[in-house]
């Protein structure tokens, strides 16, 4: 023998073949969601710290944005006037008058400062005392009865109980976050104390919410989203199934529901089987479920498709870069068109709209690249889901509303790290509610809450949320 290995026979080449195409696939996978970001994908901004800068240098890359309100923005206008000032102070020197050699312009405008200011003691602190009366029948001593709203609310009026009610569902603040504050108003009041008034003000608040929630089923165009949410129970610490965040974001009003799961049970639980709303929501599995079972219609998210599809621009199999940037080329174009469609007409809108509709469409549903067989298969199966806005101007393209109404939560649930049971769930998902529907609706959010507390503790008919109501 001279030492020489044996050459491999044919069916040996073709295994090693095999091993190196399907080691090839793997790393080209991994490769491939090692790229992912929160640009090309739903992966989560927080996600992107790990990733490496994005080269600045790189064409298209748009320069950083500047610090501060940018181009666009409106400015802030609080629209006071005169009728709200508590005082009135007017300045009218008629020193200055005589040394100036002036007189009065009756015809201009006065120069006005408004300024708010805190009081020195801006929380009253009420004795209310019941004297004692001696029965001389049954030689038992009495006191007369206090209101009903006093008895019922005891240490914390209802207005500063609706203070803590907002601090800790509209600004994140932490139970020694709102008793600090209160503290710094003059009110003593401890963590036990605040937990049992806001218990009372979820109570409170439980007519308007169920109001809304009732209201969902009517509702012609809901957007709808979902996220994760941490409730660990005080019993069970270590047992604490993950829990989701529901938000149903109607016309003129938002409800959240926190929900043991992710499942379509939620929307068959809050829309229920005779739903027909036209609901905005992103590709999650859910909702093509629930289309089945109800007479819905679904507009899904193009912000998500988009996303996807950017992926695919940048595979660095070369077919499937080319089917992702041909699609993107459209999608650019569909987005020019959407923003032009008051400027344009219904009429001509639909008509252009839905030559690029047809073309996108004809696009995306053929590619023989494998990496895009996914997508070619969405937009065989639900691609005509994606043009519902077409013919329905009441509902967005994308799922931006029900996006940015549950960014609140998110933010909430980062800060507080979440709910310790039934009741806290119940509590987020009515102030929520009640704090996102009066932004929406430009009500003054506390004073709807202090209301709603002020009714709940006197027995009395309690303030609504519904529209026109």
């Amino acid at each position: 023998m001279n030492g020489k290995s044996p050459k491999p026979t044919y069916d040996e080449l073709v295994a090693l073949v095999e091993r190196l195409n399907a080691r090839i696939a793997e790393l080209e996978t991994q490769l491939a969601a090692a790229k992912k970001t929160s640009r090309n994908s739903s992966k989560p901004p927080s996600s992107d710290i790990v990733k490496p800068p994005a080269d600045p240098h790189k064409p298209g890359r748009k320069g950083k944005r500047r610090i501060g309100g940018q181009k666009g923005h409106l400015k802030h206008d609080s629209k006071l006037n005169l009728d709200q000032a508590d005082y009135i102070v007017e300045f009218k020197d008629e020193s200055f008058v005589d040394r100036r050699n002036l007189i009065p312009a009756p015809d201009a405008k006065p120069k006005i400062i408004f300024q708010y200011e805190l009081v020195e003691k801006p929380v009253e602190l009420t004795a209310y005392i019941a004297y004692p009366y001696l029965d001389r029948t049954t030689g038992q001593i009495v006191y007369p009865p206090f209101p009903r709203v006093v008895e019922m609310a005891g240490l914390l009026g209802p207005r500063l109980t609706a203070l803590a009610a907002c601090l800790k569902g509209g600004l994140h603040a932490s139970y020694s976050g709102a008793r600090s504050l209160l503290g710094f108003l003059g009110a003593d009041v401890c963590r036990a104390t605040l937990c049992n008034k806001l218990k009372k003000m979820a109570a409170a608040l439980s007519f308007s919410y169920d109001q809304l929630l009732t209201a969902l089923t009517d509702e012609s165009y809901l957007n709808i989203d979902e996220s994760g949410h941490s409730d660990k129970p005080f019993d069970k610490p270590a047992d604490h199934p993950k829990h989701w965040i529901w938000v149903f974001a109607a016309t003129a009003f938002t409800v959240f529901r926190i929900f043991g799961s992710r499942s379509t049970d939620a929307l068959r639980e809050v829309l229920g089987a005779n739903c027909e709303a036209i609901i905005g929501s992103d590709f999650y599995s859910s909702y093509k479920c629930f289309m089945k079972e109800a007479r819905i219609k679904v507009q899904f998210c193009w912000a998500h498709l988009i996303r996807d599809i950017k992926f695919l621009g940048e595979s660095t199999d070369k077919t499937t870069a080319n089917y992702g940037n041909r699609l993107l080329k459209l999608c650019r174009l569909i987005f020019h068109l959407q923003h032009r469609r008051v400027e344009l007409g219904e009429d001509l809108f639909r008509r252009k709209m839905t030559q690029v509709k047809e073309k996108f469409l004809a696009t995306g549903r053929r590619s023989q690249a494998t990496g895009a067989q996914d997508m070619v298969t969405r937009l065989k199966n639900f691609g005509e889901e994606y043009f519902l806005f077409l013919e329905n101007p009441q509902i967005e393209p994308t799922n931006n509303l029900a996006e940015r109404e549950i960014r609140h939560c998110v933010i909430d649930r980062r800060i507080t790290q979440g709910t310790r049971g039934k009741s806290g769930q119940r509590w987020c998902e009515r102030i929520w509610t009640v704090m996102a529907t009066c932004a929406r609706q430009r009500r003054d959010a506390f004073a709807f809450v202090a209301e709603s507390i002020r009714t709940y503790y006197a027995g009395e008919l309690q303030p609504s949320l519904l529209p026109n109501k």
